[in-house]
């Protein structure tokens, strides 16, 4: 299983200020409704291509000046990509772009791009992932073989070492927010796994190491 790469972007659209009372709608250049649009739009195709693994957010929208009365001369727009695959990251930050253009377009509206951050997708050590599950079988664990949505410090050792990750449930799913929550079994069979795990890797270096003398 993997690490899913990230991708992280700044979309500046730059339209024109307008009172919003005496400019028709359709003469606008609305910096606010094209970022709208373009995000709606990526999400809906989103919905419809996506493979499993893949996320796209938008987690920041900006609008200038910010007043009610007037039409955005500028939206500052922050989108998040992931996927298990660097294709996977390229055609879903391609298809964000693309949705930008048109909506751009279609409003009068001009944008540029920034990239802010790429980290790569992380494939971990298939050996040790066996390892794990046996440690889960032994101790008589249910698990899940998953991929990580969330990036981690593995995904930085993992192409110089081998590298693999043991998850614990959170209450409902959630994590990275004050409400995450993991009860004490939960954490006990987590370090119970981790140790077994970690014995079974001794063990086998040990044998090898016998046979090479």
């Amino acid at each position: 299983m993997s690490i899913n790469g990230v991708e992280a972007t700044e979309y500046k659209l730059h339209g024109q200020a307008r009172h919003a009372g005496t400019t028709p709608v359709p003469v606008r250049k609305d910096a606010g409704r094209a970022a709208s649009e373009a995000i709606a739009t990526a999400y809906a195709k989103f919905t419809k291509t996506a493979a499993i693994g893949d996320r796209l957010t938008f987690g920041s929208v900006e609008f200038r000046p910010g007043a009610r009365n007037v039409v955005p001369a500028s939206a500052t727009v922050l989108s998040e990509v992931r996927s298990i695959t660097p294709s996977g990251l390229e055609g879903l930050r391609k298809q964000v772009d693309e949705v930008m253009q048109i909506a751009c377009d279609a409003n009068g509206v001009t944008f540029e791009k920034q990239l802010l951050d790429r980290d790569e997708p992380a494939t971990m050590n298939s050996r040790l992932m066996q390892l794990i599950e046996k440690s889960c079988q032994s101790l008589g664990y249910s698990y899940k073989a998953m991929s990580s949505g969330a990036g981690h410090d593995a995904q930085a050792f993992a192409p110089y070492v081998p590298t693999a990750m043991i998850f614990i449930p959170s209450r409902d799913g959630i994590s990275h927010n004050p409400a995450e929550y993991s009860d004490h079994s939960q954490i006990e069979a987590g370090g119970n796994v981790l140790l077994n795990t970690l014995l079974e890797v001794m063990y086998e270096t040990q044998a090898v190491g016998s046979r090479e003398a």
